[in-house]
């Protein structure tokens, strides 16, 4: 809505409440990230994803500086990304390690069963 506007205000109300919306959806990404994968590697994958999200900042700055002012490419490429993403949220399994610290045992046995199932482990 904010790129499709002329309204000042209205595009200082998106993009405050886009701001909030990013900041939240980041760091839940960040923590389920960071929950399944093995702990060896959660400060590499960690790393990995703060680094892309900076790195996705400097390639819009330079895209819409260098390359071309028209946001509707980037506007699809992005509107695809977040549902293929959110689509995929249906499929992950809630993190075992959050399940047994709420207590809930039967629940956290059952996604290591289907995460291992997903890993192609057999006999866990």
């Amino acid at each position: 809505m904010a790129a499709t506007t002329t309204e000042l205000w209205v595009i200082y109300v998106v993009q405050f409440w886009l701001g909030v919306a990013t900041i939240g959806r980041f760091t839940c990404g960040f923590v389920l990230l960071t929950e399944l994968v093995p702990e060896k590697s959660a400060s590499l994958a960690g790393t990995s994803y703060m680094i892309g999200d900076a790195v996705c900042t400097l390639y819009y700055t330079f895209y819409f500086r260098y390359i071309s002012k028209d946001s509707l490419p980037l506007w699809w490429v992005s509107l695809f990304l977040n549902v293929v993403g959110f689509g995929l949220t249906f499929f992950i399994p809630e993190s075992p390690k959050w399940l047994v610290s709420q207590g809930q045992y039967q629940q956290a046995k059952r996604n290591f069963k289907k995460i291992a199932k997903m890993n192609g482990v057999e006999n866990f």
